[in-house]
């Protein structure tokens, strides 16, 4: 029980972190991002990892694909 409350902590910590840089000034470079996002950025580095893919292969697995019409 105490887990899930530290892991319902972080995803908000996360979102707050996400949400004020939507809100003022965006980054506009990946270093920036890294700087002003650390605990997504976190967040993004221990999933893939613990699912042994890169970040840009989880990042993918995780936008819903779009189906083209042919």
């Amino acid at each position: 029980m105490v887990r899930k409350k530290i892991l319902a902590l972080e995803k908000i910590e996360i979102s707050n972190e996400l949400n004020y840089w939507v809100d003022f000034e965006r980054p506009s470079t990946h270093e920036e991002f890294l700087d002003k996002t650390p605990r997504f950025c976190e967040y993004l580095f221990g999933e893939a990892t613990k699912n042994e893919l890169t970040i840009g292969e989880f990042i993918a697995n995780k936008i819903p694909q779009t189906k083209t019409r042919g």
